[in-house]
């Protein structure tokens, strides 16, 4: 997935015609973001009827789900083609759902002066719930960087005697200075999990790899190629010699 090119979605878990699920790239997705424009994480399952899209929704297998203003407006909040300053409000669950998650963030430094910095501070808000009619309480959520583990919540929430489970709710501050494609991943006690997609922050002007909204070509002119996989390391050196 990382090394693809000219794409704005990708197909994090694909189900196959006999409803069994035959890839999941959660850990290539996570890999990808660290190339700072990773594609919005979808489901694909094919299905071929009417009747084999309600057996998909009635054996619980994962879905999509955008957090949208409207019906209306739907494709635009969450399936639309991404520019370089997006990240939609998407998640992939079968299980818990990701109702708060940021989405992207940019600070400014004005004149490039020290001294007149922008708003640094990044709140971050997670509301994570169990799906409705679901009594599976959430057992962790985790939240990494790009494939670094940044934070995790270990939870030992029950479900009430009506069934219902408490939902994770947290705000974190952080700063929004620092280049960093969060990744929030949730699990429950039955197994089924939810990713959703980027939350970004990064410093306008900086030397991080940005790309264009092709996704293909990079706007910033201290990188030369695209897109970047950290693993290796770059062999790239874009260090100025002022030596002479």
């Amino acid at each position: 997935m990382y090394d693809l090119r000219d794409y704005s979605m990708a197909a994090v878990k694909l189900y196959n015609k006999s409803g069994v699920l035959e890839e999941s790239l959660i850990d290539d997705f996570k890999r990808t973001a660290e190339s700072t424009i990773a594609p919005t994480p979808v489901v694909v399952d094919l299905v071929g009827s009417p009747m084999e899209l309600t057996a998909s929704v009635q054996e619980n297998r994962a879905a999509t789900f955008v957090r949208s203003t409207s019906l209306k407006r739907v494709f635009c909040d969450g399936l639309r083609w991404t520019n370089q300053y997006d990240s939609l409000a998407v998640s992939v669950s079968d299980g818990p759902i990701v109702s708060v998650w940021p989405t992207s963030w940019r600070a400014y430094v004005f004149g490039c002066e020290r001294f007149a910095t922008g708003r640094s501070l990044m709140p971050t808000p997670i509301v994570v719930s169990p799906r409705a009619g679901d009594g599976a309480p959430l057992t962790e959520v985790k939240i990494s960087n790009g494939r670094e583990l940044f934070q995790r919540y270990v939870l030992n929430s029950t479900a009430a005697a009506d069934g219902s489970s408490a939902a994770f709710d947290r705000t974190l501050l952080l700063d929004g200075f620092v280049h960093r494609n969060l990744v929030l991943e949730a699990t429950n006690a039955d197994g089924h999990t939810a990713v959703a997609n980027l939350a970004r922050s990064r410093k306008a002007g900086s030397t991080a790899v940005i790309f264009c909204g092709d996704h293909t070509n990079v706007s910033n002119p201290a990188v030369c190629r695209a897109p970047v996989d950290l693993d290796p390391p770059n062999p790239h050196s874009f260090v100025e010699d002022r030596s002479g």
